[in-house]
C-alpha cells in the first residue's frame, strides 16, 4: 500500500501523474483504496489480491529475503513510436538483459521492426518480454512465446515485477502466473 496526502492506494495501481504537484499520485483505472480524515482511516475498497490474504494463493513463490541487489538481472524498457526501429531492443540484448518491457501504443502494439527484433531476442537469446501500454492507463492482454501480457501495469511497474521474477526463475509460465 501507498499513502500520501491522506490518500491510500494499492502500490500496484499507483502512478505519478505530474512532475511538480504534491497531489500527483493517482490510480487511473481504479482510484484510491481509502482516505485518512483527521484521526480516522476510511477504507472504501480492497484489492482482489488482498481478499486472498492468509491463503495459499496469497503467498508468492519469490522470497525477497533470499536475494541481494547483485542478484537482480538487467531488465530494460523500450518505448514504441511510429516507425520505431529494433535498435533499442538489439542494444539491450547486447548489454545482456534477461528481460525487456515494451511500452506499446494503444493496447501494447509495437512497430514491425521492433517486433522482428523482439522475435530475434526471444529465439536467439531467450529474453523474456512484458507487453504494456504507454497510454497512461488501460490493459494489455496479448501474449506469446516469452511474451507476457502486462495487464494494467504501467511499464515501470512491469519492469520491477519482471526484474524480481527473473531473479528467481527463468520459467516464463511461473513468471506469467
Amino acid at each position: 500500500m501507498f499513502m500520501l496526502n491522506d490518500t491510500i492506494f494499492a502500490a500496484r495501481e499507483i502512478t505519478k501523474t505530474n512532475s511538480y504537484r504534491l497531489e500527483t499520485f493517482e490510480a487511473p483505472m481504479v482510484g484510491a483504496l481509502g482516505y485518512i480524515d483527521d484521526k480516522a482511516i476510511r477504507m472504501y475498497r480492497a484489492t482482489a489480491r488482498s481478499l486472498l490474504a492468509g491463503t495459499e494463493e496469497w503467498n508468492t513463490p519469490f522470497d525477497l529475503t533470499k536475494i541481494s541487489k547483485s542478484d537482480l538481472p538487467l531488465v530494460g524498457i523500450v518505448y514504441n513510436y511510429q516507425d520505431a526501429t529494433g535498435s533499442a531492443i538489439r542494444g539491450l540484448v547486447e548489454d545482456g538483459v534477461k528481460g525487456i518491457v515494451t511500452a506499446g501504443t494503444g493496447a501494447g502494439g509495437i512497430s514491425s521492426q521492433m517486433s522482428a527484433a523482439r522475435n530475434e531476442a526471444i529465439h536467439k537469446h531467450g529474453v523474456v518480454f512484458v507487453s504494456t501500454t504507454r497510454t497512461g492507463s488501460g490493459s494489455v492482454y496479448s501474449e506469446g512465446t516469452n511474451i507476457i501480457a502486462g495487464d494494467s501495469l504501467n511499464p515501470q511497474h512491469a519492469r520491477i515485477l519482471l526484474l524480481l521474477s527473473l531473479a528467481f526463475t527463468d520459467d516464463v509460465e511461473q513468471i506469467r502466473e
